[in-house]
């Protein structure tokens, strides 16, 4: 079985590459049937194995994400990253807050986080989509920033909300503080970690044994850190890893990393990349495994959660590109809000800390996590045959058109030469 599952979930990488159509999807597919078929959903437990499958899947998710990514790419989008993320997040919180509230019943504080828990867009998803579809450098940009900053401003603000929601009323002013401060404290925690284990691999390179789990245990043992002083383990696994692939180019750290190797060698790179592979396989299964199809409340909210968020999208990428954006590239901007790993994880958290009403929002989170993948791949899918303007009619006028192809010098030599117009008499 377990082979037949990860031959399976190779081949599907393939089809993913093709079709554009998430793997993932396949896979919460297979878990579905295989939980009903083996009768594994009365049996997908809420106890610490649960816990502990979760955490360290999330933990290597985002440590690999963070691996692949470019700080000079992240900084040519963050202007425009900054202002679709907070609109996105922001528009996205309080909407699904007013339907879980009033259409739903649930307390204010419990739907703000769920709120918070389906806010952003899934990096596990949203990366590797933007990379198969080969969008515009400018947007492909944009999207990775965004994906990455509302991870980290789901996990926090879903973490800061946890912590109140005992508490009948919530202060924002608090609320807000309490998250700033988690979120500097942490990145100056993953910072100082990654810089430490490059100091200590540069300086004992002779005694430091090399292989692929030296860095996996420092991530691991950084991440309970993280725990252990109230901060967040994942995020902190953000920064580590980017810190890592990009030492040479940050300011204050390049110098740990002159005339010496990479701080991650490509054997380290290629082992991560297996090991999420493996992890994200197994996880989506298991989401697969949760989900109840009978459970049509759960259904019916998320299905509302996500067509109110993706009809509010394309006006959100509106306000945020810059109209130099090549109009079919906003247009797969706006198409594109899939949630992914983080909502799944932060989802059990909900559980996990007995949030009230928790059962009922896990499988609201569950359920949209699923049909934002399916609104993706059908709107990315409806974009590549069709016009923009057929999905979203005048809204991208006035963005730029895709910029002409310039013909290679081997086939401008075969035109035909145009004659010299005759003189006129």
């Amino acid at each position: 079985m377990l082979g037949i599952v990860l031959l399976g979930a190779y081949l599907l990488e393939t089809v993913y590459e093709r079709t554009h159509i998430p793997d993932q999807l396949f896979l919460i597919a297979a878990g579905l049937v295989l939980g009903h078929a083996f009768g594994w959903e009365e049996r997908a437990g809420l106890g610490s194995a649960d816990r502990l499958f979760t955490q360290a899947a999330v933990v290597i998710i985002v440590f690999h994400g963070a691996t692949t990514l470019e700080v000079g790419k992240l900084a040519r989008g963050l202007r425009a990253a900054l202002l679709l993320t907070s609109i996105t997040f922001l528009s996205s919180i309080a909407l699904i807050t007013l339907v879980v509230h009033f259409g739903f019943s649930q307390p204010w504080v419990a739907a703000a986080i769920l709120g918070a828990v389906l806010g952003g867009t899934g990096a596990s998803v949203m990366v590797p989509m933007v990379r198969a579809i080969k969008v515009g450098e400018k947007v492909s940009a944009v999207l990775t920033v965004e994906a990455g900053l509302t991870d980290v401003l789901c996990i926090v603000v879903t973490l800061t909300l946890l912590s109140f929601h005992s508490i009948a009323r919530v202060r924002l002013g608090a609320t807000v503080e309490r998250a700033l401060l988690v979120l500097v404290a942490t990145v100056a925690f993953g910072a100082a970690s990654a810089a430490g284990w490059i100091w200590v691999r540069a300086h004992l390179e002779r005694h430091v044994r090399k292989d692929h789990l030296g860095t996996i245990a420092i991530l691991f043992g950084m991440v309970g850190g993280a725990d252990w002083l109230g901060l967040s383990g994942p995020m902190a696994a953000l920064v580590f890893g980017l810190v890592l692939a990009n030492v040479k180019g940050l300011p204050g750290l390049a110098r740990l990393a002159q005339n010496r190797p990479s701080a991650l060698t490509t054997e380290e790179l290629y082992f991560v990349h297996e090991l999420s592979f493996m992890l994200k396989t197994f996880f989506f299964l298991f989401v697969g495994v949760l989900i109840r199809l009978t459970d049509w409340q759960a259904l019916l909210a998320a299905a509302i959660i996500i067509l109110l968020v993706q009809s509010v999208r394309p006006l959100v990428v509106r306000l945020s590109l810059p109209r130099s954006t090549v109009k079919r590239d906003a247009a797969t901007a706006a198409a594109l809000v899939p949630k992914g790993m983080v909502a799944v994880v932060l989802s059990r958290v909900l559980i996990h800390n007995a949030v009230p009403g928790a059962a009922l929002l896990s499988s609201i989170a569950l359920a949209a996590v699923v049909l934002s993948l399916l609104a993706a791949a059908g709107l990315v899918f409806t974009l590549e045959r069709v016009d923009p303007a057929r999905l979203f009619g005048r809204l991208f006028d006035g963005y730029a058109d895709p910029p002409a192809l310039a013909l290679p010098d081997a086939d401008r030599a075969t035109l035909p030469e145009c004659a010299a117009p005759a003189a006129l008499p």
